[in-house]
């Protein structure tokens, strides 16, 4: 899957039916501030960085903005209005990680992100709460995921949520992920898990139900071409698909064991 073609001076990455996902642009600092830092209803979920609205916009531009890369957070905007939403984007755990804030029931003793081979990451957003509500973490998340797989060469996806986050636990359902405790010694929580062998969850329709995903803010620049069959397709069929080993989404909350500072 390669890049679509440049728009307005950003590369798009991926495009559906109502939205697109590009790279983040100076123009958009402003705009995501207020939709995701602003309103504490959406940071309080998924951020806890500290410092002024010039600050915050600053390390965000350093962060997402100066460095490129097919992982990160990228800019998820409408399509028909060009508008900005949110965002959302794949971060990989790495070896040097402290990942010990998840721990997976069905791996145990498994350290995510522990080998550099079997590429783990999760898939972060966070979306305006004025566009909850409409399936868009839904629709693109189909997407994104198959990307993930397919481009980014993504072997598992992880999400670790708040045992009571029912929207993003509804999400993670509705992109087939299969739904177990989290053993790692923190507030209750629960992982989604989208794995090779888990048969896949049919996606009856654009549910109602988005919210915000998060993690520290960190890119790398890793790109690996694989060929796997149609994610996208495999969940819309109701079948099971040899996607490699893969399980999707991390949310750590902010009053998790991991940092919340850098995000």
């Amino acid at each position: 899957m390669g890049l679509p073609a440049q728009k307005k001076g950003h590369a798009m990455i991926i495009e559906t039916e109502r939205l697109q996902l590009r790279e983040f642009s100076t123009d958009d600092l402003d705009s995501i501030y207020e939709l995701v830092y602003a309103d504490p209803v959406v940071k309080d979920a998924w951020s806890g960085r500290q410092g002024t609205p010039d600050e915050i916009k600053s390390a965000f531009a350093e962060a997402w903005i100066a460095t490129k890369s097919e992982y990160g957070l990228k800019a998820l905007e409408l399509k028909e209005t060009e508008s900005l939403i949110g965002l959302m984007g794949f971060q990989p755990h790495l070896p040097d990680e402290d990942t010990s804030w998840v721990a997976l029931e069905s791996d145990l003793g498994h350290e995510v992100g522990g080998d550099p081979a079997f590429i783990e990451a999760e898939l972060t957003y966070a979306l305006g709460r004025s566009h909850w509500g409409n399936g868009y973490a839904t629709e693109m998340g189909v997407k994104l995921v198959e990307f993930g797989f397919t481009a980014l060469g993504i072997h598992r996806i992880i999400n670790s949520v708040r045992a009571n986050n029912e929207r993003s636990i509804g999400l993670m359902r509705r992109l087939g992920f299969r739904i177990e405790p989290n053993n790692a010694p923190t507030p209750p929580g629960i992982n989604g898990i989208l794995d090779a062998n888990i048969p896949s969850l049919p996606l009856k329709t654009y549910s109602s139900h988005s919210g915000c995903a998060f993690r520290n803010d960190a890119t790398h620049a890793s790109y690996v071409g694989m060929s796997h069959p149609s994610y996208g397709e495999s969940i819309r069929n109701g079948i099971s698909t040899p996607l490699a080993r893969a399980n999707i989404l991390s949310y750590a909350p902010s009053t998790s064991g991991r940092s919340a500072t850098g995000r």
